[in-house]
C-alpha cells in the first residue's frame, strides 16, 4: 500500500488514496468501525481511512485520539439508509454528524442518492434540499412506510419533512426543527481569486436557454454544464436607510427565491425570486446575499459586477449587492491546521478579519444613474464617506437585460481613524459577499390591487452573476480557438431508407484547439489579434489559457449556392465537453434535398471570461453534400 499510494502520487498529483475500514493487519475481514491498532499501519501509509458505518457514539472520539493531528483524515462513514447507522441516517443524518463535528474527523457520506432511489423522482428536489439544508421554519414528521411518505409529500410538504425512523414511528420532535446537513458542514467560498461567474445551471433541466432563447424543449442532463449554486442558507434582508445613508437591515420573510427549471438565460436553471408582501405605502429594497467570496481587490485596478434578469413585474429595479471586507494576511500561519494532511503542511496564506477594524462596505447598485443611485457604506455604526459608479445596460436577448457596473480604483479605502498595527502591505479589501439588490417601488395601481391580498408574487428571474477585479498589469492573454472541425470518416454513415424517404446521418464530429493571443490596452479592453508565432517579443506574454468551459453543436440544413456568413435556423444537438460529438440519426427528408443541398454541422465554444459573463466564439462549421446519397 504504501508503494501504491506513492506511485498515484507520483503519476497523479493531487490525487487521494483511502483505505477502506475492512481488512485488519492480521489480514482477515472484521470491520472495526473506528481507527484503532488493527487497522492503523494502512492509514499509516496511505492519505486517510473510511470507516466502516457502524460505529457508536465514543468511536470518532476514540478515531481522533489515535489519529492524533491526521484525525481529519479520519472519515467517519455514514450510511444515509440508515444500517445500523448512528443517527439512523436519512433526514436525521445530521445526528451523527453532530457526533463526527465534535471528535474533529472528517466524515464520508455513504448512498446520499438515497433522497432519490427511495422517494422516486416526484418530489426530488424538495426532498433533496430538506436532506442536505432542512429548514428552520417547517416541523419534520416521521414515517417509515414508503407509501404514506408519497402522499405526505404531496399534501404536508408545506407543514414539514418526511423523515424516516427506523422503528417506523410518526412523531414530531421540536429538537429536531430545520437541522440538517449543512448545519454542521463549514461553508466555503466559492471558487475564483480574482473573478467569480454562474449562471446558477444545475447540469440537468427540462429546457435549454442560450441567451435567453429556449433551443431545447425536453428533460437533458449533462453534468459538465453545471455552474456554482447559491448558499440556501443565506437570509433575504430588508434595508432601512436614513437620510444621512447609513443603514441598518433585518431579515426579510416577504421575499424569497428559489432555483427553477421554468427560465434560463444559459443552461436549464435560474433563480426565480418571490414576493409574499402586501404593498406598503413605501418601496420595499431587499437585498439577497447569494456567495460567500474570497476575491481580492486590487489596487489599480478596476472590478466589474454583471447581473442578468428577466423582470416580471413593471417598475422592478434589479441591481447588485457587495459587501467588502478588511482583511489581513498572514504568511506565518498554516491554513486551518484541523484540516491540514501530513502532506500538505507546509506554509499557506490565509486571510483572518482585523479584530478592532471590522470595516465593512455595503454597495447596493440599482442601475439608475441619477441622484437616486443607492451605494451605502457603514462602520460598526458610523457613516463613512460614500462615493456612486455608473451602471450600464450593457446586452438585451429574449427580454433579458444584463447590467454591469465598472468600480473604479480607490472606490473602497481605509479608514483613516483605523487602530490596527497591522502595516498597510498585509491588509487588503476582499470581496465577501456577492448578490443581487431588488426595489419594489411604490405603484398605486398595485397598491390598490394588493392592499387586501398576501398572494405570492414572482418578481424577477436572475440568470447569471459575475464579478472581477482586473488587473491593470495584464497586457496579453491566451485565448482558445477551435480549429480544423472535420467529420470522423471511420464513423460516418449515411443511410437512405427509401420507405420513409429520408436520410440518416450518424457519426463522430471531432475538432482541434488552437490558440490566440489577444492584446489589451489600459481599459482591459481587447484590442487586437497577434499572431503567437511571428510576436517580436514573448517576455510580455501571461501565459494564461482562458480555456473553453464546454461547447454547443448545431445542426442544420442548406444550399452551397447561398452565402451564408452565420447560421440560420439550427437545431441544437447537445453539449460537448471534449473536441469531439457523437451525432446518432440526424434525419433529413429527401424531398428537402437538391443538387447543391449540404448537411452542416456547427460548433461554438463557450467560456466565462474576466467575470464578463459567458463569451461565445465565432462559429465552426464543416459540412457534408447530400444530394450523391439520394
Amino acid at each position: 500500500m504504501n508503494y501504491f499510494t506513492q506511485q498515484m502520487h507520483k503519476k497523479k498529483p493531487g490525487s487521494l488514496v483511502l483505505w477502506y475500514d475492512s481488512i485488519t493487519k492480521e489480514g482477515t475481514l472484521s470491520w472495526q468501525d473506528q481507527l484503532n491498532d488493527l487497522n492503523y499501519p494502512y492509514f499509516d501509509v496511505t492519505d486517510g481511512i473510511f470507516v466502516n458505518y457502524t460505529w457508536r457514539e465514543k468511536y470518532p472520539y476514540l478515531s481522533s485520539q489515535k489519529a492524533g493531528n491526521r484525525r481529519r483524515n479520519v472519515y467517519t462513514g455514514i450510511d444515509v439508509w440508515g444500517r445500523n447507522t448512528y443517527g439512523d441516517g436519512g433526514f436525521t443524518t445530521y445526528k451523527a454528524l453532530e457526533v463526527i463535528q465534535k471528535a474533529k474527523t472528517s466524515c464520508a457520506l455513504f448512498a446520499p442518492a438515497w433522497t432519490y432511489e427511495h422517494f422516486g423522482k416526484e418530489s426530488f428536489w424538495e426532498i433533496d434540499r430538506r436532506f442536505w439544508i432542512g429548514n428552520a421554519d417547517k416541523e419534520y414528521n416521521q414515517s417509515n412506510n414508503k407509501g404514506d411518505i408519497e402522499s405526505d409529500v404531496k399534501s404536508d410538504m408545506e407543514s414539514g419533512i418526511i423523515i424516516e425512523n427506523k422503528n417506523g414511528n410518526k412523531k414530531s420532535d421540536d429538537k429536531d426543527k430545520g437541522l440538517a446537513i449543512a448545519h454542521y458542514i463549514t461553508p466555503r467560498y466559492a471558487s475564483g481569486i480574482n473573478q467569480f461567474y454562474t449562471n446558477f445551471d444545475r447540469g440537468c433541466g427540462n429546457k435549454f436557454f442560450i441567451k435567453g432563447r429556449n433551443v431545447l424543449d425536453q428533460e437533458w442532463s449533462h453534468l459538465s454544464h453545471q455552474s456554482i449554486q447559491p448558499y440556501h442558507t443565506k437570509r433575504v434582508i430588508k434595508v432601512l436607510s436614513d437620510v444621512d445613508f447609513y443603514i441598518n437591515y433585518i431579515p426579510n420573510n416577504e421575499v424569497s427565491w428559489e432555483l427553477t427549471f421554468d427560465q434560463a438565460y444559459i443552461g436549464g436553471t435560474s433563480v426565480l425570486i418571490k414576493s409574499k408582501s402586501k404593498r406598503s405605502g413605501q418601496p420595499i429594497i431587499s437585498i439577497l446575499p447569494l456567495f460567500d467570496l474570497n476575491i481580492t481587490i486590487l489596487p489599480n485596478g478596476n472590478m466589474r459586477a454583471r447581473v442578468t434578469y428577466l423582470p416580471k413585474k413593471r417598475d422592478l429595479i434589479v441591481g447588485l449587492y457587495i459587501k467588502v471586507g478588511i482583511v489581513e494576511t498572514n504568511q506565518n500561519e498554516n491554513f486551518n491546521i484541523d484540516f491540514a494532511t501530513a502532506t500538505n503542511s507546509s506554509p499557506q496564506v490565509t486571510r483572518k478579519e482585523i479584530e478592532d477594524q471590522k470595516s465593512s462596505f455595503i454597495v447596493l447598485n440599482n442601475g439608475e444613474n441619477d441622484d437616486d443611485d443607492l451605494c451605502y457604506y457603514s462602520e460598526k455604526g458610523k457613516r463613512l464617506k460614500y462615493q456612486k459608479f455608473e451602471t450600464t445596460i450593457v446586452s438585451q436577448h429574449e427580454n433579458w437585460i444584463t447590467v454591469e457596473a465598472l468600480i473604479l480604483p480607490n472606490t473602497f479605502t481605509f479608514p483613516s481613524s483605523s487602530s490596527s498595527s497591522s502595516s498597510p502591505s498585509s491588509i487588503e479589501l476582499v470581496i465577501q459577499e456577492f448578490g443581487v439588490s431588488i426595489i419594489q417601488p411604490l405603484n398605486l395601481e398595485d397598491l390598490e390591487e394588493n392592499s387586501h391580498s398576501t398572494s405570492t408574487n414572482d418578481l424577477v428571474y436572475i440568470g447569471q452573476l459575475s464579478i472581477s477585479s482586473e488587473n491593470p498589469s495584464l497586457l496579453r492573454m491566451i485565448e482558445p480557438e477551435i480549429q480544423n472541425l472535420y467529420w470522423d470518416e471511420r464513423t460516418l454513415c449515411i443511410e437512405h431508407i427509401e420507405s420513409q424517404e429520408i436520410l440518416r446521418i450518424s457519426g463522430t464530429i471531432e475538432w482541434e484547439m488552437g490558440v490566440q493571443v489577444v492584446d489589451y490596452n489600459d481599459n482591459n479592453l481587447p484590442r487586437a489579434q497577434i499572431d503567437l508565432q511571428n510576436s517580436s517579443s514573448s517576455s510580455d506574454l501571461v501565459d494564461i489559457v482562458n480555456s473553453f468551459g464546454y461547447f454547443y453543436v448545431y445542426s442544420g440544413i442548406k444550399s452551397v449556392t447561398k452565402k451564408i456568413t452565420r447560421p440560420v435556423q439550427l437545431e441544437f444537438l447537445g453539449i460537448a465537453d471534449v473536441n469531439k460529438f457523437i451525432i446518432s440519426g440526424i434525419e433529413v427528408p429527401v424531398s428537402k434535398i437538391s443538387k447543391d443541398t449540404v448537411l452542416s454541422i456547427w460548433v461554438q465554444g463557450v467560456k466565462e471570461n474576466n467575470g464578463k459573463m459567458v463569451e461565445f466564439e465565432r462559429w465552426k462549421v464543416c459540412t457534408i453534400p447530400l444530394s450523391s446519397f439520394v
